[in-house]
């Protein structure tokens, strides 16, 4: 890809115009190739399936082990010359790095349409067929449809052609306050309202888990409590100036350790020695289990590959 693209004159194949009818072409000739694929796969005996999958998954991921592991030249140029068999795979590695990107890129376009064709086929069946709480899937259906719309229509008329003469124009076109209506006016603010709501449901799981039935339980209460009491103003200045009564004035022996007492300490002392650890460690753990499963997909081990 790379070699044809330096070859190649301008305006051919492979130097596509943004907004010309070439980029077009290819756009429509690889949708269509990419939905030849798709439909292929899926009528293709099943006890070919698996090895058809395991193979593509593994070249895959043994590229990006390579690009990681493999020893990399440094200032590296495409008019270099390699020295021996470590510096060509070397090279290789690095000016194929944009092809592959590229096509993860195709491939991560193809998945997310394959997720819309898929929910869009899920609920117009139940609108089509009046399931319970149909109108729900035709709310759902309409404002993907009209967001898609606006939001091509905004594209359009932001980068399409023509585009910097008509926003100079008029900066205020109607495609750029659908899109502002619908995005900022309408989407962001009920992300915040089902936040909103969320936030009851995580009050109401951390009273179940704070309430005093174990040692554990009575430990998570307690810094639970303090680090919420640091938050607020009023309660924060309070204890601090009795903490800071019964250190006495000056800066002595006494008044230096009892201002390790200071609730802004302790806070600081539970999020620095206490909860940070424990968010590392289980950081750790999680790397430890997606390093284990990746390994498991990457080599055709799991159960969902062999099943």
């Amino acid at each position: 890809m790379n070699l044809l693209a330096q070859l190649a004159p301008p305006n051919t194949f492979w130097t596509a115009h943004n907004g010309s009818t070439l980029l077009w072409v290819e756009i429509i000739v690889a949708f269509l190739l990419g939905c030849g694929v798709v439909f292929g796969l899926a009528y293709i005996p099943k006890e070919l399936r698996k090895p058809i999958i395991v193979t593509a998954t593994f070249l895959g991921g043994f590229y990006f082990v390579l690009q990681y592991m493999w020893p990399q030249a440094q200032d590296y140029t495409k008019t270099e010359v390699p020295r021996n068999s470590v510096e060509s795979v070397s090279f290789w590695l690095q000016s194929s790095l944009p092809t592959v990107t590229n096509f993860n890129q195709v491939l991560t376009g193809l998945l997310l349409g394959l997720g819309i064709a898929s929910l869009l086929r899920v609920h117009i069946g139940r609108v089509v067929k009046k399931h319970q709480d149909w109108p729900y899937s035709l709310t759902l259906v309409i404002s993907m449809v009209v967001m898609t719309v606006f939001g091509y229509w905004d594209w359009y008329s932001k980068l399409g052609p023509g585009a910097e003469k008509a926003t100079l124009a008029n900066p205020q076109i109607f495609p750029n306050f659908g899109w502002n209506f619908l995005f900022e006016g309408l989407f962001i603010n009920l992300d915040a309202v089902m936040y909103s709501m969320i936030a009851f449901f995580i009050f109401s799981a951390a009273y179940r888990s704070f309430r005093l039935r174990s040692a554990e339980a009575t430990v998570l209460l307690g810094t639970a409590v303090l680090v919420m009491l640091s938050l607020m103003g009023g309660v924060l200045v309070g204890w601090d100036r009795v903490v800071d009564a019964l250190g006495g004035s000056g800066h002595g022996a006494v008044a230096t350790f009892m201002g390790n007492f200071r609730l802004g300490n302790i806070k600081d002392w539970v999020q620095n020695y206490v909860q940070s650890p424990s968010i590392r460690a289980i950081e750790f753990g999680l790397a430890i289990g997606l390093l284990a499963m990746s390994l498991r997909l990457w080599l055709g081990i799991e159960k969902g590959i062999n099943g």
